[in-house]
């Protein structure tokens, strides 16, 4: 059987208040894996009934927020409400959110206030997003990058043929979710761009009870029917439907987190990993998150809605004397968890761990406002920094945050003063296209610090390094 999904459902209309249970019955016989049920559309109490849906099926997930058309709905207390509601396990998502200039049921204004709060909401959550975008993906695109919504990313929810915004969406890590309109007499245009799109970026939803597929037009969209848009892309794409829908699947799983499980500790070679966070201080653009791949070899790092506690941590690391190493690193910076790093390194010395190693970007003083390195070499005993730049002008290209101009300066300060404290102190560069690395040298060999290049292997670098 062909294994479906519908990534964009609204179940919870009243369109199946008469056969709600059979119309989830009959995707589930389809061969659906799971639903994505959408809480917006209905004000708040459309978050309300997606949730209950999602809580008595196991197969349904739900997400939360307001629709574009509902933005003068929103205020500081339905945002409260909505993040406590994103705190329910089966809650995936928050969407569908974004901008309508089409029927402009909510004054622009509003509309954008409502959607940089959402985009706020999913990082702070670290939920992906569902983005509604109608007459509006400039703006839409504007919008995601100034908020760094390619933190979380998500789907583009029935994306309508515009390469612009699609080029855009996929920089971001977003993935490209088609619906019915693909079988339309009328979507050429569609259909020649998803001929021309990465099959490892798109989604299949039916935004039912809409836009129902070919042969079904003009009567009641249902998720089974998402089988007539993977047909149609099958055709498209000359992908066998089998192929395609293991692929669309993965697809899924990733950009959801569904049916992908965290991984906290992981071995390669005879060192243990530690991934105890996502949070980052820096937006580098040379990070793979930011392409929504947290594969680290066949290990997904990416922590799903919570980060892991210091039980789930020291349960996964077993025996810590069985490792020549123990490194905290992952697609986050530890520091941004300095208590629980604390905690754990403590906890790993006091059970018999050899070498403790922090991977760090040297932040931590600029971010805490004092010199951290005396607490943390209390229990770790080498450092690796991240140095990255020959210079404070190239690191603000490469690694943009905050804290602007100041942390170049922050990054070798705490290079020094690591060297007065720890027995290992290490400089690390990425070796991306036109960074000069032996000025990078330099200026560790200057710090009396070795450097160690880690090499650059995404496929395409289309940022500020001014190089492909």
């Amino acid at each position: 059987m062909i294994r479906l999904y519908d990534s964009h459902a609204h179940l919870n209309f009243q369109d199946y208040d008469k056969d709600r249970e059979d119309v989830i019955g009959r995707a589930l016989d389809a061969g659906a894996e799971f639903i994505i049920n959408i809480g917006s559309g209905m004000g708040m109490k459309g978050n309300y009934d997606t949730i209950g849906i999602a809580n008595t099926h196991e197969k349904i997930y739900a997400t939360v927020g307001l629709h574009p058309h509902e933005a003068s709905l929103f205020s500081g207390e339905t945002l409260e409400e909505i993040e406590g509601l994103a705190d329910n396990p089966k809650v995936v998502a928050i969407g569908e959110v974004g901008l309508d200039y089409h029927y402009m049921h909510s004054p622009r204004d509003e509309q954008i206030k409502a959607f940089r709060a959402f985009i706020g909401l999913a990082r702070r959550r670290r939920l992906p997003l569902v983005i509604h975008s109608r007459d509006a993906n400039r703006e839409v695109m504007d919008i995601l990058r100034e908020q760094r919504a390619g933190d979380v990313a998500g789907v583009i929810h029935s994306y309508g043929g515009d390469r612009e915004q699609a080029r855009g969406a996929i920089d971001l890590g977003f993935y490209l979710s088609i619906n019915g309109i693909v079988t339309f007499k009328n979507a050429q245009a569609l259909r020649d761009a998803v001929s021309e799109l990465p099959v490892e970026r798109l989604l299949i939803e039916t935004d039912c009870p809409f836009l129902s597929p070919v042969p079904h037009r003009g009567k009641r969209n249902e998720p089974a029917y998402t089988a007539h848009v993977l047909s149609a892309i099958a055709r498209i794409k000359h992908i066998e439907e089998g192929r395609l829908s293991e692929i669309l699947l993965d697809n899924a799983g990733k950009a959801f987190g569904i049916g992908v499980g965290r991984t906290i500790a992981y071995v390669l070679r005879n060192n243990l990993y530690l991934n105890i966070t996502n949070k980052c201080t820096n937006a580098c653009v040379f990070c793979p998150k930011f392409g929504n791949d947290y594969y680290v070899t066949n290990y997904n790092l990416r922590l799903f809605k919570t980060e892991p506690s210091y039980d789930e941590i020291v349960g996964a690391v077993k025996d810590p004397s069985a490792y020549d190493e123990i490194v905290f690193v992952g697609f986050g910076e530890p520091t941004q968890r300095l208590d629980m790093l604390l905690q754990t390194a403590r906890w790993l010395k006091e059970h018999g761990a050899r070498l403790v190693r922090l991977d760090t970007d040297g932040l931590g003083n600029l971010v805490y406002g004092r010199d951290i390195t005396p607490e943390l070499a209390k229990y770790i005993d080498a450092v690796s920094v991240s140095l990255n730049a020959p210079d404070a002008q190239t690191y603000a290209r490469l690694c943009p945050n905050p804290y602007g101009a100041a942390s170049y300066r922050a990054v070798v300060e705490f290079i020094r003063a690591a060297r007065q404290r720890f027995r290992d102190v290490t400089a690390t560069m990425v070796s991306l296209p036109n960074i000069d690395v032996e000025k990078t040298r330099a200026v560790a060999r200057g710090l009396g610090v070795d450097l160690r290049v880690r090499l650059y292997y995404r496929k395409s670098l289309r940022d500020k390094t001014g190089s492909e």
